[in-house]
């Protein structure tokens, strides 16, 4: 995990090259969480932001792959991509964008994902878990 601050704004984030999953429930992303600040008079929310540019499926059932931001246990967002093709292993790019309200606590943000349709979902370059804390 890392911490930019530069005048009002701050992001934390964290980066990961590399992780494959067999599982058809979410697991968590190893390396892509870290706690978000409790809310202040400066920071009240978070834009957090899921960047994974160049993961891949392989399968023979139309694969893909779920990705899901776990606040504290709780679902904030989740979204997912499967091929149009019986089989395919081609990368797809896949963002997840989400607002939300810092707490009166720390709070731990993960990262999850699962395998859609029972294929190996891989990861071999870079992606990122990023939050601006903002008003």
């Amino acid at each position: 995990m890392s911490v930019l601050t530069q005048a009002t704004t701050t992001c934390i984030y964290a980066t990961i090259k590399q992780a494959q999953t067999n599982s058809g429930e979410f697991v968590n992303l190893p390396g892509l969480s870290f706690e978000l600040p409790p809310h202040n008079a400066e920071f009240s929310a978070a834009l957090v932001t899921l960047c994974v540019p160049n993961s891949y499926s392989n399968g023979n059932n139309n694969p893909g792959t779920s990705f899901n931001l776990d606040l504290n246990g709780i679902s904030v967002a989740s979204g997912s991509y499967t091929s149009g093709m019986q089989t395919d292993n081609g990368r797809k790019p896949f963002t997840l964008v989400v607002k939300v309200q810092l707490q009166a606590q720390t709070t731990f943000l993960q990262a999850q994902w699962a395998t859609v349709r029972g294929g190996p979902s891989i990861i071999d370059s870079f992606c990122s878990l990023s939050a601006l804390l903002c008003k």
